[in-house]
């Protein structure tokens, strides 16, 4: 769910495929310009290294649930291979992992506090609705971003996803 592979192949010549990645991705915008509320020119932000680039969706808010998309080309004799790599922000990784751990302890610890009976059963409730809460959000949040990219992308690369065998 943190990183995930994908591939696409598209009909179009990597030359072709550049050209509409290069049409539909805008530079960067800089600290200046997201806190100015510039809104986004393209619907994808991010850079260009020769078949290689990196990008994510260019959005006038801010979420930390947008993957980060690593994307390389291997042209073909029927078009393009597009190899995608989804991976939420390391950052997100981290805070998650920092958020759920202390949640978990909690658990633990009320879970041991109701066991000797000096907590009531509510306060084993409040700790697990928050993991739950926790874990979902990163799930569907991550989840609705990540598809929302990748379909964006088979439609500007008129790709069909190639799906393992």
């Amino acid at each position: 769910m943190l990183s995930e592979k994908r591939e696409l192949r598209s009909r179009l010549q990597k030359e072709e495929v550049l050209q509409v990645l290069r049409e539909n991705v805008q530079p960067k915008r800089t600290m200046e310009e997201r806190f100015r509320r510039k809104k986004p020119t393209k619907y994808f932000e991010g850079t260009f290294e020769g078949n290689r680039f990196e990008i994510q969706r260019a959005i006038n808010h801010r979420n930390s649930f947008l993957p980060k998309i690593y994307c390389s080309l291997e042209e073909t004799s029927s078009g393009t291979k597009v190899y995608l790599k989804f991976q939420m922000l390391i950052f997100v990784i981290v805070f998650m992992a920092i958020w759920l751990g202390m949640v978990s302890l909690f658990l633990v610890f009320s879970i041991i506090s109701y066991s000797t009976g000096d907590a009531e059963a509510i306060f084993l409730a409040i700790p697990g609705a928050m993991f739950l809460f926790g874990i979902g959000l990163v799930y569907f949040a991550y989840t609705y971003e990540r598809n929302k990219a990748f379909t964006e992308l088979k439609r500007l690369l008129k790709a069909q996803e190639v799906t393992s065998r």
